[in-house]
């Protein structure tokens, strides 16, 4: 009564089993566009970017895995400047000009290789449901003190040097002396904080920073 090797092969949960590693998910549109739109995001979208993707657990994030596993081809758990290419060219994006900044703004260590965090924060879409929840925590990581609000200072030293709080104390012993003025998006502290401060109290509550995510997400 016992089947056969090759009758048992032929078993539909073995069958399904056998395809699964080969089934790759198609991107989402508001994946694609994240990484059409990489090199054109503000400075503070790709922190709040690299905020979330620090604190997601796999599970909820198992196709995007999925995804970066297939350009991983050397399995070394980072995509080369090749591999990313190839990822790009699979979402319809084919000038090397676009590659090369979109690649330049996921490689956000500058270490010459896209890591998961990077390829996840990067392919984020902050608008869906699974990650609004995560927003909240954006703006805690800006609000150094725990007021509620974030102020000039606060931007500043998140935006130039983390949220170390060690930082912020030699921050404010040297007087900002060593913090470079302009960010790499070619703005000011004072230009982001102006755009954020929508009410004009000069900090920025929750509301505001939520406001500034949903509605540059995929700009």
């Amino acid at each position: 009564m016992r089947p056969s090797a090759s009758e048992a092969a032929k078993d539909d949960w073995l069958l399904r089993t056998k395809k699964m590693p080969d089934q790759q998910p198609s991107p989402e549109p508001c994946e694609i566009i994240a990484l059409q739109h990489q090199h054109l995001q503000s400075h503070l979208m790709h922190m709040a970017r690299h905020c979330i993707a620090s604190q997601l657990s796999l599970p909820p994030l198992h196709h995007l895995y999925r995804r970066f596993q297939k350009y991983d081809t050397d399995g070394d758990g980072m995509l080369s400047y090749l591999e990313m290419r190839q990822a790009l060219e699979d979402v319809g994006i084919n000038s090397p000009e676009d590659m090369e900044l979109i690649i330049e703004s996921l490689d956000s260590n500058r270490n010459g290789t896209i890591e998961y965090s990077e390829f996840l924060a990067g392919c984020l879409d902050l608008a869906s449901d699974e990650m609004r929840q995560h927003l909240r925590s954006v703006f805690d990581v800006f609000d150094l003190d725990g007021s509620g609000a974030i102020s000039l200072e606060e931007l500043r030293q998140v935006l130039t040097q983390g949220a170390n709080p060690e930082s912020s104390v030699m921050s404010s012993k040297v007087g900002y002396r060593h913090v470079p003025r302009m960010l790499p998006d070619g703005k000011t502290i004072e230009e982001v904080m102006k755009y954020l401060d929508t009410n004009g109290t000069g900090q920025v509550e929750y509301d505001e920073l939520e406001k500034f995510l949903l509605a540059k997400h995929v700009k």
